[in-house]
């Protein structure tokens, strides 16, 4: 084998033959962190793929995966792959009816779940899925009445009892897949519908791994630690297969809520993950800084601006060093203090975030995609990070603007279609092979991609102005006493937003022990927000009105995508009544 893969499975094969014993995934196990060497991981690899060929899998079957972010995960995906199957990642938070639609739709002969939970989930389910003829966990869970069930040990053990002619009658069906063979069928949050399946090859997921490669190298000295949602593509491409295809070293977080403890065990040098994390990180920082500590360090921050922006004289530089080891060291220091870099995507980064870790020295590099393409777009590269903007584009890929500047890509990274949507896949594509984002955006003459908003999200006023809400609602979250918002106004003469209050904040204004804000208080402090943030847009740009939302969005209740977008129709719909009211005399 090349050190160039030709499909997927070659990223942990190349490795397997380069540094067997180097330390490829790290899980907790009963509260300690366990690796798995790249040579433990292709054994287990082997030994699935076998066991699932003995289940009957054949080439061009489609087998699902539920489960969190574990060793797990990526021994079933090279497993499936390594025996030419096809990969339908589900994302844990989904419901039922979603999962099943997903199920039934690919036609998945097999699945792979993660829990007892989920086990009985499919049980209840088991009836109206009449492809599913294999359910294997990865827990030792009980069999549910009608599930076809084996337990993922059971599975193994039956690949370890194949001969050795199957590992080398395994190991030339792995070298004869091709760039051109389905990989996985990944489907889209469904902000708008029901999800689409995005078709994705080998060489679509090659193609990007490459471009990501020589934007951001990875090598084997590099410590990732994953707690994305695997399920995700951005993900699994820039946090699990950009990770091994350099040799490097995945730790998995125990949870969303264990990330700051878990860096401070694994010490990682890169963290993939979305904006809401770096907009907590910043907000914990701010709350926690008091008196004097506080003064003392918006001090510094201000010198670490005008160093960001060249303004500092030759005789100053010293000083903001003395600043930086005494104020920024210390912050630096809870992420294990040698982290080289934050990466950010899966939605917009607000540029007073990235400019607040950049001050402090911890740069964040953001990039844009979609599912379609594998994901990654465009991105900034670690020496030259232009904050505000996703970055260059990724060097195989030719895109363009149309001409109302609409964002179109064509290269061997943008998927193949969509499973069992040709007319989708053509109004996708078009006739010249670009793929048509739904993303408006801008090219500066040295060639960054400002992304403006999704077309289909962007607000028509009633008299004809346009407006793109995920701009303003990225200055509206930006402001200490809101956690989330969205912006209404399509078809009316001017602009209103739903406001989810961040009640910790405005507590904190008041001081150690206060009693939480009354109702007409949170509401008045909202007001004085979106006051302050209008101010940075034109007339037509502010909002007017707005509406207090007592709980937040989430993923558990619907109103957010698996991906944390906002589903704009669906909360539309529940506060129907309270936006009409917003444009009542």
């Amino acid at each position: 084998m090349s050190d160039t893969p030709s499909n997927l499975v070659h990223l942990i094969l190349k490795n397997l033959n380069a540094r067997p014993n180097h330390q490829a995934l790290w899980a907790k196990k009963q509260g300690i962190y366990t690796p798995m060497t790249y040579q433990e991981c292709f054994e287990h690899v082997k030994w699935l793929s076998l066991g699932l060929s003995e289940l009957g899998i054949q080439p061009g079957d489609r087998v699902a995966l539920l489960s969190g972010n574990r060793p797990e995960w990526v021994v079933a995906d090279f497993a499936i792959l390594s025996a030419q199957a096809v990969v339908v990642p589900i994302y844990l938070t989904l419901s039922p009816t979603e999962m099943a639609h997903i199920l039934t739709d690919c036609q998945a002969t097999m699945l792979v779940v993660e829990t007892q939970a989920h086990m009985d989930m499919i049980g209840s389910m088991m009836a109206s899925l009449p492809h599913l003829r294999q359910v294997i966990s990865i827990e030792r869970t009980a069999t549910p009445d009608g599930v076809p069930h084996l337990n993922w040990d059971d599975v193994v053990a039956k690949g370890k009892d194949s001969t050795p002619p199957a590992y080398d009658a395994l190991l030339t069906a792995i070298d004869a897949i091709s760039q051109d063979q389905l990989a996985s069928i990944v489907y889209t949050s469904g902000t708008t519908g029901e999800p689409k399946g995005v078709m994705l090859t080998h060489g679509n997921f090659l193609s990007n791994i490459q471009d990501i490669a020589l934007a951001i190298p990875i090598s084997a000295d590099d410590v990732v630690l994953s707690f994305l949602p695997l399920s995700h593509v951005f993900e699994r491409t820039a946090g699990y297969y950009c990770v091994l295809n350099g040799g490097g070293t995945i730790y998995y977080a125990e949870s969303i809520d264990t990330v700051a403890a878990n860096m401070m065990e694994v010490n990682p040098t890169v963290l993939v993950s979305v904006p809401r994390l770096y907009e907590k990180i910043h907000d914990k920082v701010d709350r926690q800084l008091t008196g004097l500590k506080r003064r003392l360090f918006h001090g510094a921050l201000q010198w670490g601006y005008r160093g960001l922006d060249h303004q500092l004289t030759w005789w100053q530089r010293p000083l903001l060093t003395v600043m930086d080891r005494v104020v920024f060291k210390p912050i630096r220091q809870r992420t294990g203090n040698r982290l080289r870099f934050f990466v950010s995507g899966g939605a917009p980064l607000n540029q007073r975030i990235s400019r607040f870790f950049a001050a402090i020295g911890l740069p964040i590099i953001e990039g844009y995609g979609l599912t379609e393409t594998s994901p990654v777009i465009a991105c900034n590269r670690p020496n030259t990070n232009r904050l505000g903007t996703v970055g260059k584009a990724m060097s195989s890929l030719d895109i363009r603007l149309a001409d109302d500047g609409e964002l179109m890509v064509k290269g061997a990274s943008v998927f193949k279609g969509y499973w069992h949507q040709p007319e989708a896949t053509d109004a996708a594509i078009d006739s010249d092979g670009f793929f048509h984002t739904g993303d408006i955006a801008h090219i500066d003459p040295d060639g960054y991609i400002h992304i403006v908003d999704r077309k289909k999200d962007m607000i028509v006023l009633s008299n004809g102005k346009k407006v793109p809400p995920q701009w303003i609602e990225s200055h509206l979250n930006h402001h200490p006493f809101i956690a989330q918002s969205m912006v209404i106004g399509d078809g009316h003469s001017f602009l209103t937003a739903l406001l989810v209050p961040n009640m910790d904040r405005m507590q904190a204004t008041s001081g150690p022990g206060a009693k939480p804000p009354e109702p007409a208080e949170v509401a008045a402090m909202l007001q004085t927000a979106v006051n302050e943030v209008n101010q940075q847009f034109a007339r037509f740009q502010q909002v007017k009105r707005l509406a207090v939302i007592p709980t937040e969005w989430t993923v558990e209740s619907g109103e957010l995508t698996p991906s944390l977008k906002l589903r704009r129709k669906l909360i539309h719909a529940r506060w129907a009544s309270v936006i009409d009211g917003l444009y009542k005399e």
